[in-house]
């Protein structure tokens, strides 16, 4: 009898670290060319938006919005300042990095979890947040019919803010996060990454902000 309780015990915990391991989702990445990357972000499974401030092409990747790393598999964002941009362009930024449809029907304790490197300053002159919307209000490449201007603009759906200010706290450091979904779990639901600047002239922006290991997962 003892040797059937600590088999059923075995089995019943590695059916539970099997469950806990699920992932819902992870990025996928595609390859970019100096040509492409304006128009294609790299990731191929989540939508970019730029609302404010025009994204800007290095010959490598994008500067004033989301996208692959020229390093690699890895979620970048890169601030430029006045002096890079051409003329007309302003640096205020009002830009989103929103996942494909995430299935979150059966999830008991989902996570958000990512390490964040932050690059060229920490203060709250940009802010990045983590949002998200039941997935069937969302169409892509559709911008929220109740939101006015580029500073207020949403991509389509009813997006709700998870975490505000999402920073390392110190300049060129590494953090991980692990940010819980539970009040979420038992639907369909998308994420989105928001990056704010609200100066139009800033004249020093060229923050670095790279997401790495990004997954939805169980608990």
């Amino acid at each position: 009898m003892k040797l059937k309780t600590i088999i059923f015990c075995a089995a019943a915990l590695l059916m539970a670290r099997a469950a806990s391991a699920q992932v819902y989702f992870r990025p996928a990445y595609g390859t970019v060319t100096p040509e492409t990357v304006l128009t294609d972000s790299g990731i191929t499974n989540m939508d970019r938006y730029s609302f404010s401030g025009e994204m800007f092409n290095t010959g490598k990747q994008t500067k004033n919005g989301w996208g692959k790393s020229s390093k690699g598999d890895f979620v970048d964002f890169l601030g430029t300042n006045l002096t890079s941009l051409p003329d007309g362009y302003i640096n205020q930024n009002n830009d989103w990095l929103v996942s494909a449809e995430i299935d979150l029907t059966d999830a008991k304790k989902p996570v958000v979890e990512f390490e964040l490197f932050q690059n060229y300053g920490v203060d709250n002159t940009n802010v990045l947040s983590l949002w998200i919307a039941p997935s069937s209000g969302y169409t892509k490449g559709e911008q929220s019919a109740e939101q006015n201007g580029t500073m207020q603009s949403t991509p389509s759906g009813e997006w709700t803010k998870v975490r505000d200010n999402i920073t390392t706290g110190e300049n060129n450091t590494s953090r991980s996060f692990s940010i819980p979904l539970e009040k979420y779990a038992g639907g369909k639901v998308r994420i989105a990454f928001r990056l704010t600047n609200r100066l139009k002239q800033n004249p020093n922006n060229t923050r670095m902000y790279r997401l790495t290991d990004l997954q939805v997962k169980e608990k």
